[in-house]
Parts: C-alpha cells; sequence; structure tokens
C-alpha cells in the first residue's frame, strides 16, 4: 500500500503563497521591506487590514439593509398610490353615472311630457286655420310651437339621446354633426373601426367628450368648420379640430373660462387616456385624445 508522498503538500502550499502574495499586494508591502521588518510587523499589517476590511464589509451591510427597508417603504407608499386611484376612479364613475342618470330622467321627461304637449297644441292651432282673419296668428303661433319642440328635442339629446343606447355610438355622433350643423358652422364627422359594439359607459364617455369639444368649437372658437374624428384600433383616438380663433396655450385664464375641460379630464382618467391640444392665436385648435379601454 503506498504512502502519500510530499507532492500531496504542494496545493495548500501553493495556496497559502498565493494569499499571502495578494495580501502583499494589496497592503503594498515591499518583499525587500518584509524582510528587513519580519514576519509579526507583516501578520500585524495584515491583520489590521482585515479589520479594516471587515469594518468595510459592516458598512455595506447596513447599507444593503437600509436600501432594503426603503425598497419595502416604497412598495408599501406605491401600494397606498394603487389603491387611492382605483378609489378616485371609483368614485369618478359613480358620479358620471349619477349624472348620466340624472340626464336621462330629464331627457326622457322632456320627450314624454314637455314635446309631447307642445306637438299636441300644435295640432289643435292647425285645425284653426279655417277661421276667417286668424290665419297669419296661427301661422306665427305654429311656427314657434314648431321651434320649441325643435328645441326641446335638442336639448332632450343633448342631456341622452336615446338613439347611443339604441343604434350605437357612430350613428350618434353623426347624428351629433347634423344636428349642430348649421349655416354659420359646417360640422363633418369620420367614425372609423366601429364594427361591434362598445359597452354603454364607454359610449357614453366618448360621445360626451366630443359632444363637450364640439360646444367648445362653436362657443368660444367662434369656427364655421369643425372637424370630428373617431378611430378605434387597439385604443380609441378622438381628434376634434376647428378653424377658429385659436388661444394660448400657456395662458391659464384660458382653461378657466367654464370650457368644459374638467369633465373631459375626469372621464378621460377613467381610461387611462391622455389628452393633447394644440392651439395657436389666429390658427384655429386640435384637440387629440387617447383612450385605453
Amino acid at each position: 500500500m503506498k504512502g502519500k508522498g510530499p507532492s500531496n503538500n504542494k496545493p495548500s502550499i501553493s495556496k497559502w503563497r498565493e494569499t499571502i502574495e495578494n495580501a502583499v499586494r494589496q497592503l503594498r508591502i515591499d518583499p525587500l521591506e518584509l524582510r528587513k521588518t519580519g514576519i509579526d510587523h507583516f501578520f500585524h499589517e495584515l491583520q489590521a487590514y482585515l479589520t479594516a476590511l471587515e469594518a468595510e464589509n459592516e458598512k455595506l451591510h447596513r447599507v444593503i439593509e437600509q436600501l432594503e427597508e426603503e425598497k419595502i417603504r416604497f412598495a408599501a407608499t406605491k401600494e397606498h398610490m394603487d389603491l387611492a386611484l382605483e378609489a378616485q376612479k371609483y368614485v369618478t364613475a359613480a358620479t358620471l353615472r349619477a349624472e348620466e342618470n340624472e340626464r336621462r330622467r330629464i331627457s326622457e321627461w322632456l320627450h314624454d311630457s314637455v314635446s309631447q304637449l307642445l306637438y299636441a297644441i300644435n295640432v289643435k292651432v292647425d285645425r284653426l286655420h279655417n277661421e276667417n282673419g286668424k290665419q297669419e296668428a296661427i301661422r306665427s303661433i305654429q311656427k314657434l310651437l314648431t321651434q320649441a319642440i325643435r328645441e326641446t328635442r335638442n336639448i332632450s339629446f343633448e342631456l341622452a339621446p336615446s338613439i347611443l343606447a339604441d343604434f350605437g355610438l357612430p350613428t350618434t355622433l353623426e347624428d351629433l354633426a347634423s344636428r349642430l350643423s348649421s349655416t354659420e358652422t359646417q360640422i363633418d364627422s369620420q367614425i372609423i373601426g366601429f364594427d361591434e359594439r362598445l359597452d354603454l359607459r364607454l359610449e357614453s364617455s366618448v360621445f360626451r367628450i366630443v359632444q363637450e369639444l364640439v360646444n367648445n368649437c362653436m362657443k368660444h372658437a367662434t369656427a364655421n368648420k369643425v372637424r370630428i374624428s373617431v378611430k378605434k384600433s387597439h385604443s380609441i383616438e378622438i381628434t376634434v379640430r376647428d378653424n377658429g380663433k385659436g388661444f394660448n396655450i400657456a395662458d391659464p385664464v384660458i382653461f378657466s373660462k367654464g370650457t368644459g375641460l374638467s369633465s373631459i379630464r375626469n372621464r378621460i382618467s377613467l381610461y387611462d387616456g391622455t389628452l393633447h391640444i394644440d392651439s395657436k392665436p389666429g390658427l384655429g385648435t386640435t384637440v387629440r385624445i387617447f383612450l385605453s379601454p
């Protein structure tokens, strides 16, 4: 049976020598100086170096612990912010639903009560045409009644268009453009990609956004041409462009003049959307909105 030869100790000796050489390099000790000062001094320097290294490792460990604590606090804060955002979305959605329900109630009342009553009066006035000497007065009354019926229907439509629930968003937006067009203002619409119905709440939000933007064009921009574009792909892109007087978007006063932007932003926030406004004085305004349903 052969015993272990001296060569078996070589790896450990080699490793020890390598460790000492590395330590010498780290401590920047001149080997010639080491021979002069002796091995005890070397080990004293080595121990001091290792003690300093251990202290640095302790500091590093504390820094890592602090980073971990900060990470936990950040995660908790982010979770709190996410919960607050979800709560805000819920409140906004509930508020908008309440508004829509109230609009629908008033719209139905206008349609079923006031509009029908005006129509009945118009029919009865029509029967009086045969009486002599009263035709002109009756025609004047009938004209006013016809105008009142038309205005009532328009108000009913703006409050809660039943056409939206019955026929969908494209038909409703086209009808909106047709109703609001006049000899003073031409309104065109382009609706693309709505092959299938969307959730009614989403359709209602898109309609309200377009309605508010078009009303702004008519009330504030003094435009005679308005272009509505609504496209659906992976997102919904709403663009309303006018050739009106435009404005300076850096002026904060502009956005406090009843432009309805607060209501628009509330609806956009429900679908993690974005709002872009491009306008210059004398060059019209383009509003572009992206929704992620």
